[in-house]
């Protein structure tokens, strides 16, 4: 039984490259300036490297990349860079309905919308795309083995670090 329970040095390390396709989906429908969130189809990709502690524990760790998205249709925002009457940086209001946004763009909710009623006020697609660097630590417990059919448990985590925030309003990077 013991000899059973060794593992044969040769197979005590295992490297690997992966990848694969995520898709998720706004069930709860969460809005964003009043309106709903699309989640974009995510990827993943790395490299892991496994050590197996016996025949039935192993431990696995690697640097993988995800990427990640949204899209908001009919986001409504004015052109700061085009209208005297909003200075780019600064904003009188302080609290939740205060619109958002960079220098160029001020993003209004769809009530804020309503409230301006101005021409100013145009319509657009937002998309962001996020790509994070993780690094995973796994731990496996193998619960069948036989032949080439497997069953694991697995558990663990990551530590992960943005990389990467892009967001474009109608295609133009903003």
């Amino acid at each position: 039984e013991k000899k059973d329970k060794k593992i044969d040095p040769k197979e005590r390390w295992n490297l690997a490259v992966f990848a694969g396709v995520a898709s998720s989906e706004n069930t709860k429908n969460e809005k964003t300036l009043g309106n709903v969130n699309d989640s974009k189809q995510s990827s993943t990709y790395g490299v892991k490297t496994k050590y197996n502690i016996n025949k039935k524990w192993a431990v696995s760790s690697g640097l993988k990349f995800n990427e990640l998205g949204q899209s908001v249709a009919n986001v409504s925002y004015i052109n700061a860079k085009n209208n005297a009457l909003f200075v780019p940086g600064a904003s009188a209001l302080t609290n939740d309905a205060a619109p958002v946004g960079n220098s160029e763009y001020l993003f209004v909710s769809n009530s804020t919308k309503e409230a301006l009623k101005s021409d100013n006020v145009q319509s657009g697609s937002l998309d962001q795309s996020l790509r994070y660097l993780e690094m995973p630590l796994e731990v496996s417990y193998s619960v069948f083995n036989r032949n080439k059919a497997r069953i694991n448990l697995n558990t663990g985590g990551f530590v992960g670090k943005l990389i990467s925030n892009n967001v474009a309003l109608d295609g133009h990077s903003i």
